[in-house]
């Protein structure tokens, strides 16, 4: 419904290429609606809607949970800061390869330097507890 309260009936499908189809809904009562200045500006207001809406909306509620806002917090500190330290500091804001497989191989040699680095940043802040578990093994 539009904010008038009129039905929006099914219009069309529209396909999309690698994507699910929308599906059109389009007012018929615009022109005459006392409403249509804060509806739209097109002649006649039209809304798609996307099949997998549903799984958005999903998502949504579990994210206004306080376990949601939790989890969502823990993200930007535990995954956004490499996207942030890819692109910021590594200067890595855009891939030179292109199609998916290109991409793919890209993206994983990236993720390979920064655990490199993961890696040689931890055995140099923890170098004597390195040595003193090598020593234990041997």
């Amino acid at each position: 419904t539009c904010p008038g309260e009129h039905t929006l009936p099914f219009h069309h499908i529209q396909t999309r290429e690698g994507a699910p189809d929308l599906k059109i809904y389009k007012g018929t009562d615009c022109p005459h609606c006392p409403l249509k200045e804060k509806c739209t500006t097109a002649q006649y207001r039209t809304v798609s809607r996307d099949p997998r809406d549903y799984l958005k909306e999903e998502m949504r509620s579990r994210l206004r949970t306080e376990k949601g806002k939790r989890l969502k917090k823990e993200r930007s500190t535990k995954v956004e800061s490499v996207f942030g330290n890819m692109k910021h500091n590594k200067k890595f804001t855009q891939f030179l390869l292109r199609g998916k497989q290109g991409v793919t191989i890209e993206c994983v040699l990236m993720c390979i330097a920064l655990n490199i680095e993961k890696i040689f940043m931890h055995v140099a802040t923890h170098q004597d507890d390195v040595v003193m578990a090598l020593r234990q093994v041997t």
